[in-house]
C-alpha cells in the first residue's frame, strides 16, 4: 500500500503534463493497455489491466473495458486526469 501512495505522490509532483499526444508514426493502432504503460501512466501491464477492468479509462468520452482495445488516429483517451490524443503523423524523410 505504501509503495502505491509513494508512486502516486511522485507522479502528481513530477508529471505535470496532463494533455499528451501519442503518434502512431504510420502504424495502424496501439493496444490500450500498452499505451498506458508506454506513456508512463501505469508502471506495469498488470496495473494497466486492473485499471482498465475497474473502468478508470474513457475512450472518446465513454468507459471502455477492453484491455486490448485498438486505439487509432483521432481517438482521445482519458485516464487519471490525463488526456492522450492519438495521431498518425509519418516522420519526414531526411
Amino acid at each position: 500500500m505504501q509503495s502505491i501512495l509513494i508512486r502516486k505522490k511522485f507522479k502528481t509532483t513530477f508529471d505535470q503534463k496532463k494533455n499528451m499526444e501519442f503518434n502512431l508514426k504510420g502504424q495502424e493502432y496501439i493496444e490500450l493497455m500498452k499505451l498506458l504503460k508506454f506513456m508512463g501512466l501505469t508502471d506495469t501491464g498488470g496495473e494497466s489491466k486492473i485499471r482498465i477492468d475497474n473502468g478508470e479509462v474513457k475512450i472518446n468520452g465513454e468507459v471502455d473495458l477492453r484491455r486490448r482495445r485498438k486505439c487509432r488516429d483521432g481517438d482521445k483517451i482519458e485516464f487519471d486526469g490525463h488526456t492522450i490524443e492519438i495521431t498518425n503523423k509519418k516522420e519526414e524523410e531526411h
